[in-house]
């Protein structure tokens, strides 16, 4: 499936250079000030078995502070999201790749289709 458009907004996406943090990589910003050496990315593995990686910034605002990315997948409750994901590995050597990403919802194609993939499930 080619993926045009995003999956929430339906803005056509833009390639775009990304660090390897799927929430926050696509930013412009981010990806500009990227050095490997300034932060560090942690791959994680989903209940559903599908990887994500994250950096140590977006790992507590999204899956440690209540009203993030973590807390609107809907885990099942009782504990903080980054619970419910198993660590994988560090990821050694980051460097910057190519993603698609929605200028509107701020959102990297990568992070988009886990978000679709937890919203189906619930229907």
């Amino acid at each position: 499936m080619q993926w045009t458009h995003c999956l929430f907004c339906y803005n056509p996406l833009e390639a775009c250079a990304v660090t390897p943090c799927f929430i926050c990589g696509g930013w412009p910003e981010v990806a500009e000030r990227f050095t490997s050496k300034k932060k560090k990315f942690i791959e994680y593995r989903l209940p559903n078995d599908h990887s994500i990686v994250l950096c140590s910034s977006c790992e507590v605002e999204e899956f440690m502070v209540e009203g993030g990315w973590g807390f609107q997948m809907n885990f099942p409750t009782g504990r903080l999201p980054i619970n419910h994901l198993r660590f994988t590995c560090d990821v050694n050597q980051p460097q910057i790749g190519q993603d698609k990403y929605c200028n509107n919802c701020h959102l990297r194609l990568a992070f988009m289709k886990i978000l679709a993939e937890r919203n189906n499930q619930e229907d």
